[in-house]
């Protein structure tokens, strides 16, 4: 066996030992954190909290390292979260089957914006409708030339108003069903793409560290004995709750990238296959009429 072969047995060795360590602590991952709650309660039952007395400058300061340690804590994990979600079985069949389909549609990709026009115009159609039931109207007499809604109440022209207005949350593109991470999409209907899930979960979690920094910065604490280490158990207890809100990070975007994500690509990967289908059944149908016409040349 020569130098390169035993380098990469060790190789395949670390991965294997790395994967079985990432798995196992994904498995357990909800019952340490439960051990962490336990850790904190059972250490907030031996102290007394109460005001510190420190001054606005002193409380910024140790706000501002408790906020980053927090921010670093929830960033990580939450990134170790959408790792773990893009290495899942399910997340790599998913993609593995969207870069499947795109090859078979580029064949006909010069059709697709066609196709995503008439997709655009039906859900359009099928929202308008839902809006005007509740004017008893039907589409119909709303898509007629003829259509004169001053001849409805004005109640009935607030509806129609909004039936005028109505706009999908997502609209397919070309663009939209063979790329992600684009600036165009907006999300809602297809998911987020996983730069708007970081972007709206950053935001969300600075606001309630700065909260949790505040109050752990303002209070202290001391033990109901003259023992000397309560601030370690205070920043013990500010560490572990730390800890959970990142933890709950990671599996939410564990849960992000396995399901309104991956649902995300689905939605494309059905409607590139349903396109793909149209276009099969144009061809067929093409091929069919061209031999129709060679058989009654001859």
């Amino acid at each position: 066996m020569d130098k390169k072969e035993l380098t990469q047995e060790a190789v395949d060795a670390a991965s294997k030992v790395s994967s079985g360590a990432s798995k196992v602590l994904k498995d357990n991952i909800i019952d340490v954190a439960i051990v962490v709650i336990v850790l904190i309660f059972t250490l907030r039952s031996i102290i007394t909290i109460g005001q510190t007395g420190r001054t606005v400058s002193e409380i910024l300061a140790d706000s501002f390292m408790t906020l980053l340690f927090g921010f670093l804590v929830s960033r990580l994990l939450e990134a170790k979260g959408i790792f773990n979600g893009e290495l899942s079985r399910d997340y790599r069949t998913t993609m593995a089957e969207y870069g499947k389909v795109i090859d078979v549609i580029t064949p006909y990709i010069d059709h697709l914006d066609d196709f995503c026009k008439r997709k655009n115009e039906m859900k359009l159609r099928e929202l308008r409708t839902k809006i005007l039931v509740s004017a008893g109207i039907k589409y119909e007499v709303y898509a007629d030339k003829d259509f004169d809604e001053s001849k409805y109440s004005p109640e009935k022209q607030k509806i129609i108003a909004l039936a005028n207005n109505a706009k999908l949350p997502e609209e397919l593109s070309t663009r939209f069903l063979t790329s992600e991470e684009g600036k165009f999409l907006k999300k809602k209907e297809y998911g987020r793409t996983v730069s708007q899930y970081v972007k709206s979960s950053t935001r969300t979690d600075l606001v309630s560290k700065i909260g949790i920094c505040i109050v752990f910065s303002y209070f202290g604490v001391s033990f109901s004995t003259s023992f000397s280490w309560a601030v370690l158990v205070w920043y013990i207890i500010q560490i572990g709750l730390l800890i959970i809100l990142g933890v709950w990070k990671y599996l939410n975007a564990y849960s992000f990238i396995v399901g309104e994500h991956r649902n995300r690509i689905i939605s494309k990967i059905n409607n590139l296959y349903e396109f793909r289908n149209e276009e099969e059944r144009k061809e067929k149908s093409h091929d069919a009429g061209k031999a129709l016409q060679a058989a009654e040349q001859q």
